[in-house]
């Protein structure tokens, strides 16, 4: 295996976000030109900024986890999970599981003495991106392997 990294990331969620905070977007500005005018006036500025503010954050929250990723090389995989970065060594994973079930492909890091071994999310590689995220998989499980 090369010295080379790995960028994985899921397209839908991509894709559903833009379309998500589009909708919402939309949806509140045909909704508040859906008020009768004199019930708009009732509203003062600090009101419509606070309503404005919280469209933008709504619309943060769908981007930061629409933009989870996995970027993994020969030291290690590091796991962006909405606005959370995680650098985990291979000497600290275990395995790679994406079992049929799973929405998403796990970390299984090493059993430190618990009864369950801690998994980890890697939201970056989703069932739904198919034959993609299988092929993610099968990447992270040959560098792990390359690193064992």
């Amino acid at each position: 295996m090369s010295d080379r990294a790995y960028r994985f990331t899921s397209r839908v969620s991509i894709i559903g976000a833009a379309l998500g905070t589009g909708v919402l977007t939309v949806a509140a500005v045909l909704g508040w030109f859906a008020l009768p005018e004199l019930s708009r006036a009732l509203f003062t500025i600090p009101q419509v900024l606070t309503l404005i503010g919280f469209l933008v954050a709504l619309d943060a929250v769908i981007w930061s986890l629409s933009a989870s990723a996995v970027r993994a090389d020969a030291g290690g995989v590091t796991v962006r999970n909405g606005p959370r970065t995680r650098r985990y060594p291979w000497s600290d994973v275990a395995a790679v599981s994406y079992r049929r079930s799973d929405p998403w492909a796990n970390l299984v890091l090493r059993n430190s003495g618990e009864h369950d071994p801690p998994r980890r999310p890697m939201l970056g590689i989703q069932r739904v991106d198919g034959e993609r995220a299988d092929r993610a998989v099968r990447m992270l499980r040959e560098l792990h392997r390359a690193a064992s």
